[in-house]
């Protein structure tokens, strides 16, 4: 009798393996099959717009409908295929625990508006089908599944406005008493969070992106929440985000992840020094650079600031000990300094460093100061460091923990790099104990896109010379 693996084995297995791998399970037993599709299924609305067939999706979802809810379809003539008359092999919406309105809708929008729909339909038509079809699969949807954990409430764009289904009814308020991650609009009607309110009180980790206006019941849900740990905020609107600030303020000592993401500058700065307990600290935004409250976090790991800027050195000298991960947009040699000075744990990171005498300095200071590095992100190009400099220190100066270089392109997107440098950069590395093999990452931006970089041919021998000895792995971002 052949040896099988334990279920729990073969679990832990699949769940470490790639969506492209689990696809190939499907087709080698019935057991590997049904292993891999509850792994595939669990989040497959977040999955479907990588993938080509989302007309196979929408099948597959309407072949789970009971009777009543098909031939309801079809007296609309909203004709979608299924893959055969009979019920289908598995109980596919059973193992949806993240459940994504968006995508769902997204998908709706994306099949019911194809050619294949046969006669193009007037836009009021077509969103009364979506809202129809998404009603029948989500109320299918909470009579399968027992608890979400995690649900994606926002809307998708159709003809400029913003569609999304409605699920503030009883059986999906059951569903979601032991929710743990939402991600909602700020607009969603009040009834929903309200509803919500009353239910469950389990959200450990809250993201919002603000429309122009935010619902009261928004306000109450947060506040209902008993340990909210994480708290992302994003902000294309000119929406007064203030309105949230006092509901924010229960949760100050359990918040230990807080991003703000702006491209208008409304997030009040002052109101992040009461996180005392941040862990991870992300302000990304666009405008007039603001200045980030000169207050001790003693637990700070994670520090990610782009149009937000550090008020003074003594900020590291007080939070640095225990940052693992810096990524700053600053290129002021006396602040690089102080992070190789006061950020000894260092793992990761992002900073811009000057084509200069003093640029290469602070650059050297910190690959000696900082010895538990494993990544370093740097520009080249423009006012900084060129290629060749900068592979000469990274290889002479890097501690032994360093395996991955980042490397970006500011302006003119044509690498200089010289092979000689480059053979000398590798011939270093090959010698290096103990030898870890380099990630390097090229990439180039211009004008805020990313663009193909152009590496000359003899530059490019050298590199694929020492990928094929196994001392790089060479990623290019095009």
């Amino acid at each position: 009798m052949p040896f099988r693996l334990p279920i729990d084995c073969i679990d832990d297995i699949f769940e470490n393996l790639d969506k492209r791998s689990l696809h190939s399970c499907l087709l080698v037993s019935r057991f590997w099959s049904e292993v891999s599709v509850r792994i595939l299924w669990r989040d497959f609305l977040n999955y479907y717009p990588k993938f080509r067939f989302s007309s196979r999706y929408l099948s597959i979802l309407v072949a789970c409908l009971p009777k009543e809810s098909k031939d309801l379809l079809h007296e609309k003539n909203i004709l979608i295929p299924t893959p055969t008359s009979k019920p289908p092999r598995f109980n596919y919406l059973s193992y949806c625990k993240i459940l994504s309105i968006k995508s769902l809708d997204q998908l709706l929008i994306d099949v019911l508006s194809s050619p294949s729909q046969g006669t193009l339909q007037q836009e009021q038509d077509l969103i009364n089908n979506i809202r129809l079809v998404s009603q029948e699969i989500l109320k299918e949807f909470f009579k399968q599944t027992f608890h979400i954990k995690e649900l994606t409430y926002c809307g998708s764009s159709m003809g400029g406005e913003k569609y999304i289904s409605n699920i503030a009814f009883p059986e999906a308020m059951d569903r979601l008493t032991d929710l743990s991650i939402l991600s909602c609009n700020s607009g969603i009607p009040s009834e929903f969070f309200y509803q919500l309110t009353q239910v469950c009180s389990t959200i450990q980790s809250l993201e919002i992106s603000l429309e122009k206006s935010i619902s009261g019941g928004l306000k109450e849900l947060i506040i209902a929440q008993r340990n909210l740990k994480s708290f992302t905020i994003r902000n294309n609107t000119e929406a007064n985000v203030e309105i949230l600030i006092p509901s924010l303020a229960k949760h100050s000592n359990t918040i230990i992840k807080l991003n703000i993401y702006e491209a208008y500058v409304s997030y009040p700065m002052s109101s992040i020094a009461a996180f005392t307990n941040l862990q991870e600290l992300t302000v990304l935004r666009i405008g007039t650079p603001t200045v980030l409250p000169d207050v001790t976090y003693p637990r700070l790991q994670s520090l990610n600031l782009d149009g937000c800027n550090l008020p003074s050195t003594k900020f590291l000298e007080n939070n640095g000990k225990n940052l693992q991960f810096l990524h700053t947009y600053e290129s002021d040699e006396s602040l690089i300094l102080a992070i190789a000075r006061f950020c000894p744990n260092l793992r990761s990171i992002y900073a811009r460093f000057r084509s200069n005498p003093t640029g290469l300095e602070s650059l050297k200071t910190l690959l000696i100061n900082c010895q538990q590095l494993e990544e370093i992100i740097v520009y080249c190009g423009g006012d900084y460091l060129n290629e060749d400099d900068l592979l000469d220190y990274f290889a002479s100066y890097s501690s032994k923990n360093v395996y991955r270089l980042h490397v970006r392109y500011e302006g003119e997107l044509r690498s200089e790099l010289s092979p000689a440098v480059l053979e000398r950069f590798f011939t270093t590395w090959t010698n290096r104990m103990p030898q870890k093999s380099l990630s390097l990452i090229t990439e180039g931006f211009h004008c805020s896109h990313k663009r193909t970089m152009v590496i000359k041919r003899d530059t490019l021998q050298v590199f694929m010379k020492y990928s094929k000895l196994g001392v790089i792995d060479v990623h290019r971002s095009l």
